[in-house]
C-alpha cells in the first residue's frame, strides 16, 4: 500500500495509475526524447531504451512525480475519512448524487457489500439527515445539514437528564454572543425589513384577545440574525437549539404575559440597534436578554398552551 495524507491506493490499482501517469510524463518530454524502442518493450510509455536500463535513475523523479500527482487526485476524491460507512463515502464523493443515487442493488455491487449491509448504512445516513429516501422520486443526496446529527445526540441527552438543557443552552449563549457582530453587519436590507416584521407580528399577537406565544416568530427572528454566517456547524447548533427548545416545552405560554411583552421589547431594541448599525449596543441587548431565560416563569397546567 501506497500511503499519504488520505485514503492509501492498493498497490495494483496504484500501478495502473502509474502506467497512465508516465504516458502523460512521456508526452510531455520534447519530441526528440520520446523514441520508441519495440525490443526494450517500452513503446507505451516512449521510454528509451537508456530510459528503460536507467529507468531508476533517470526516470525516478519523473516517476515518483507522477505517481505523487495521481496520489494527490485520487486522495482528493477520496477524502473523506475511512471511519465513515461505505455509503457515506460514496455520498461525499459523488455529488450528483444530489440528483438521485443507484438502485441500491447495484449500488451494493459498486461498493462490495451486502444488501442487508446498505440498507442499515442507508438508515443512518437517513436519521443524520444526508439523504431523501421517497417512495416515488427514490433516494438523494441532501445539502449538508449539522443540525439533525446534533438534535439526534441532543435528544437522547434529554431523555438522560433534563439539566443537559441547560448546558447546552450556555453554548448556543455563546455562540450568538460570539458570532453577533459578524452575523448582524452581514444583514441585507431586506434581512432587516424582515426582522421588524417579526418584531411586529409578534407583539400583534401578544396584544391580541387571545393571547397567542410568538414562539415562531421568536425562533425565526434568532436564526435570521445568523443566517448570513455561511457557517453549518454554527447554524446547525443554534437551529439543535430551538427544537430542544421547544422539546422542553419552552414554547409553551407560562400565564405571565407580562414578562412576554418584556421579552419582544429586548428583541425590539436588538433590531432597532442592528438597523442603526449600532452592533456593540445591539450585543450588550442581547446579553441582557439571554438572561431574561433563567426568571422565566413556571408554566401552570391550567394556562398552559401549545403554540
Amino acid at each position: 500500500m501506497v500511503k499519504g495524507e488520505g485514503r492509501p491506493i492498493p498497490n495494483a490499482r496504484l500501478l495502473r495509475l502509474a502506467q497512465v501517469g508516465l504516458k502523460a510524463v512521456s508526452r510531455a518530454r520534447p519530441p526528440e526524447e520520446r523514441r520508441t524502442n519495440s525490443a526494450c518493450g517500452c513503446p507505451s510509455t516512449g521510454l528509451t531504451s537508456n530510459d528503460q536500463s536507467e529507468s531508476l535513475d533517470v526516470s525516478s523523479t519523473e516517476q515518483y512525480i507522477a505517481i505523487n500527482r495521481i496520489n494527490h487526485i485520487y486522495m482528493s476524491r477520496e477524502r473523506v475519512s475511512p471511519a465513515i460507512s461505505e455509503f457515506m463515502r460514496y455520498l461525499a464523493a459523488h455529488p450528483e448524487a444530489e440528483s438521485s443515487l443507484p438502485a441500491l442493488s447495484g449500488l451494493s455491487r459498486e461498493l462490495g457489500i451486502s444488501l442487508a449491509a446498505l440498507r442499515e448504512q442507508l438508515e443512518v445516513a437517513r436519521a443524520l439527515g444526508l439523504v431523501d429516501v421517497k417512495p416515488r422520486t427514490g433516494t438523494r443526496r441532501r445539502p449538508f445539514s449539522f443540525a439533525p446529527a446534533v438534535r439526534q445526540s441532543l435528544m437522547y441527552a434529554l431523555a438522560l437528564n433534563d439539566g443537559h438543557f441547560d448546558q447546552f443552552a450556555e453554548l448556543r449563549n455563546h455562540l450568538e454572543v460570539g458570532f453577533w457582530d459578524e452575523a448582524t453587519r452581514k444583514l441585507t436590507t431586506e434581512d432587516k425589513a424582515a426582522l421588524k416584521a417579526l418584531v411586529a407580528r409578534a407583539r400583534e399577537k401578544l396584544n391580541a384577545g387571545t393571547v397567542q406565544v410568538p414562539h415562531e416568530e421568536h425562533r425565526a427572528l434568532h436564526l435570521l440574525i445568523f443566517r448570513r454566517l455561511d457557517n453549518p456547524f454554527v447554524t446547525g447548533l443554534l437551529e439543535a437549539y430551538w427544537d430542544m427548545y421547544e422539546a422542553v416545552g419552552l414554547n409553551l405560554y407560562s400565564g405571565d404575559i407580562a414578562y412576554l411583552k418584556e421579552v419582544w421589547d429586548y428583541h425590539a431594541r436588538m433590531v432597532d440597534c442592528i438597523c442603526s448599525g449600532d452592533y456593540a449596543g445591539g450585543r450588550e441587548v442581547l446579553v441582557a436578554h439571554m438572561d431574561l431565560l433563567a426568571q422565566r416563569p413556571t408554566p401552570t397546567d391550567a394556562s398552559s398552551k401549545a403554540f
